[in-house]
């Protein structure tokens, strides 16, 4: 049971968006990076792609921490646009066109212009500039409102820089070819498994997580499906069906077996694939797992506090499970999170929300003592946390397997 003292946080079933979410402790420590600083991490690692801070001199100091110099491996530009005390007040618009104009003629390709918060506090029109400048350019600009005051976070750095580059493709179609696009990572055995039966029916196979390029990417859109590893770019997947009409399979939050097997099974209909019973092997060693462990699963109490865990669509499998999440860490929550609210309340579980960054205080918030901890939590004994390191290994698997490797930690101890 939480502290009347944290009676402030709200319930999952108050929250609509990310002004619902508050911070567990209201002195947040060390805090969180904001979107911009991910956005800059993200597009270090694409080939091609240029940036163009737009905000106050703070910002610029901070983003030199992310992209150090000026100039990329490969000739992009990674500059800087300080707004002076007369842009604060009457806009940036003139002098941000101008910096457009001057990377495009220094050779830089695709540019992502990262709005900070004084500019979108000001109500400084990006998408109206872009749309004046973008026709006077060989290249094409896309924006990102990287503002840190609209979100807790940074994370939407991640998927909304990928979904504007996405959008660099424009909506002129082009001849799909057997490819199939892997948009996250994965591994262990039965990814593996799924990816060499797609190759073994004729199919190439493009995967997207760090490290390609802006060709790389273009190449997706001849692809004749796309498959959602990581939910922080199904934004960029919908794109893609939008403007070139590829249809995905969100992968990424399927923990049951019936989930998982009906993703499966749609992605081979799409693919034409009829043969495929060797993925579903799995099904019934996960269903197994669960029959002989039903009892140990009911009325297990838990907390989550690992960031990179997402969190809801696993709340909502073990609440299926008769388990009871009291403390859940969620950064983003949008209307994608819905169905996950909705499910979990159904279930009769109505955890509270938080932001988590002190982890070495969350027990102060507690009554009684917490008896499982998603994620690192200093004073809790060890027996009774799956550590941040075993999360990570655990939500880089796939499918029956990750499910079964979730539960095979929760149960390691009981």
């Amino acid at each position: 049971m939480i502290k009347e003292d944290f009676k402030f946080l709200n319930r999952l079933s108050d929250i609509n968006n990310n002004m619902g979410i508050k911070f567990l402790h209201r002195a947040a420590a060390p805090g969180s990076h904001c979107p911009m600083h991910m956005a800059l991490a993200t597009i270090r690692s694409i080939k091609g792609v240029s940036s163009l801070v737009v905000g106050m001199a703070e910002c610029g100091y901070y983003s030199r921490f992310v992209a150090c110099s000026p100039y990329g491996e490969y000739k992009e530009l990674h500059y800087v646009y300080e707004l002076d005390s007369n842009e604060v007040v009457f806009g940036c618009r003139k002098g941000v066109k101008k910096a457009l104009l001057e990377m495009d003629r220094e050779g830089a390709k695709v540019i992502l212009v990262i709005m900070t918060c004084v500019p979108a506090l000001i109500g400084e029109d990006m998408e109206s500039i872009l749309e004046e400048v973008n026709p006077l350019m060989n290249e094409k600009a896309v924006f990102i409102d990287s503002a840190h005051f609209k979100r807790n976070g940074y994370q939407s750095g991640f998927s909304d820089t990928l979904d504007q580059l996405v959008r660099t493709m424009g909506k002129e179609r082009t001849e799909k070819r057997k490819r199939v696009n892997f948009f996250g990572g994965a591994r262990g055995g039965e990814f593996k498994l799924l990816k060499d039966m797609i190759i073994q029916n004729g199919y190439e196979v493009s995967e997207y997580a760090r490290g390609f390029s802006m060709d790389d990417l273009y190449r997706s859109r001849e692809s004749a499906l796309s498959i959602i590893l990581d939910r922080k770019m199904l934004k960029a997947g919908r794109t893609l069906k939008e403007i070139q009409g590829i249809p995905y399979v969100c992968m990424a939050d399927r923990y049951t077996g019936d989930d998982i097997a009906g993703g499966y099974e749609e992605i081979f209909c799409l693919l034409s694939i009829t043969n495929y019973s060797e993925l579903l092997k799995g099904r019934k060693l996960l269903e197994k797992l669960i029959q002989g462990s039903k009892e140990k699963f009911l009325n297990i109490s838990y907390i989550a506090t690992y960031p990179e865990l997402d969190i809801l669509p696993v709340a909502m499998f073990l609440s299926s499970l008769g388990m009871v999440p009291e403390l859940l860490h969620v950064e983003e929550f949008n209307e994608d999170s819905l169905p996950y609210k909705e499910g979990i309340n159904a279930l009769g579980r109505d955890p509270y929300i938080a932001y988590i960054t002190n982890k070495e205080e969350i027990l102060e918030a507690f009554e009684e003592p917490v008896t499982l901890s998603l994620g690192n939590c200093q004073g809790l004994e060890r027996d009774n946390i799956i550590s941040d390191s075993e999360l990570a290994r655990m939500s880089s698997l796939w499918g029956f397997e990750r499910s079964q490797a979730l539960l095979d930690l929760i149960l390691k101890n009981r």
